[in-house]
């Protein structure tokens, strides 16, 4: 296999995040790649199989080459030039997750050549050590909707561990032009709360409705709840899986439009965008057209490796600013990317 441009990039430090980033910037920025070291911060080191689903959906909208293979360490990868759209499938196998893979794809299919693309996988919904599908659901596109990228999620079958085979789909429509940049600086005041919550097989919705209500008085108090404009809304869903399994998910609507996952009333320090929002959003932040900001907490080891990758692959440059308290400015003037 022939690599033309090569860049060398290390995952010693890192683990998922930095081989999954920098194939996706490898495929829009057309250059190939070689990955050196892959989660090397991770015991055993190498691709598990959910990384090797990534490249493989990553070389199938690119109709690139790719050499990689389970536990190597070591991936070469030469996108075509170009970002096919259609309809995509790809499987884990394990409980491998889901949303992990999504965050890949999303940004490949949103500058693809088809007016909407859908991706399909199989693989864990609802999994330790990555986000769980409803907050990718809702709050990272809502998230991603501020830059002008559109998509829609379905959960067709939810995968919890150990087991997964969970079943989803996203539609993403192409993007219009490029991203623009966003400003999040404002987290207003609380105005509603949310919980999502989902039981599996043989377990109890009503018995789940009534723990999320308990729950829900217990973290935040009778006084914050009854003092919120909208109120609280819980839904409870049962949904078909291979295995029992459940799950509760809440966040915090404010005036501002921010959605917040949130098990606890907000401080006045609190910022709009939480600790496991701020590494997503990097690569939205560096393909935007101008300078975006968000205020956040403090700075995460995937944030800072996110801006690693996002600078080594493209000309996006980043600062970090402290702000109030342990809170920081993540600013970026982005490449306003368009799909060749």
């Amino acid at each position: 296999m022939h690599i033309g441009n090569l860049l060398e990039v290390s995952g010693a430090k890192g683990g998922g995040q930095v081989f999954r980033n920098a194939m996706t910037y490898a495929a829009l920025v057309d250059r190939g790649v070689r990955i050196t070291e892959i989660r090397g911060a991770r015991k055993p080191p190498g691709l598990k199989r959910q990384h090797l689903t990534c490249a493989e959906v990553c070389r199938d909208i690119t109709k690139g080459e790719l050499e990689a293979a389970l536990k190597s360490t070591i991936v070469n990868f030469q996108p075509s030039g170009r970002l096919h759209g259609g309809d995509f499938e790809a499987d884990t196998v394990t409980a491998g997750s889901c949303t992990l893979l999504l965050q890949c794809a999303l940004p490949l299919l949103a500058f693809a050549d088809k007016p909407v693309s859908v991706l399909t996988i199989k693989g864990g919904t609802d999994v330790p050590m990555s986000p769980p599908l409803d907050f990718f659901r809702h709050i990272f596109l809502p998230a991603a909707s501020w830059f002008g990228l559109h998509a829609k999620v379905l959960s067709h079958r939810r995968g919890v561990f150990p087991k997964g085979q969970g079943y989803v789909s996203i539609e993403v429509q192409k993007v219009k032009g490029v991203l623009e940049a966003v400003e999040v600086m404002d987290i207003g005041f609380p105005v509603g709360l949310c919980v999502e919550c989902f039981v599996a097989r043989g377990l109890d919705v009503e018995g789940a409705r009534r723990e999320a209500s308990k729950r829900l008085l217990s973290q935040f108090g009778e006084k914050f709840i009854e003092a919120l404009p909208e109120g609280i809304h819980i839904n409870v869903s049962h949904e078909p899986s291979v295995d029992n399994g459940s799950g509760v998910f809440t966040y915090l609507r404010t005036s501002t439009g921010i959605l917040l996952p949130t098990l606890s009333p907000p401080t006045p320090h609190t910022p709009p965008v939480s600790e496991h929002l701020q590494d997503q959003l990097i690569i939205l932040m560096a393909l935007a057209r101008g300078t975006s900001r968000f205020l956040t907490g403090p700075i995460t080891p995937h944030t800072e490796e996110a801006i690693k990758v996002a600078e080594m692959l493209t000309k996006a440059r980043f600062t970090i600013t402290p702000h109030e308290g342990a809170n920081n400015v993540i600013s970026c003037e982005g490449v306003g990317y368009n799909a060749p």
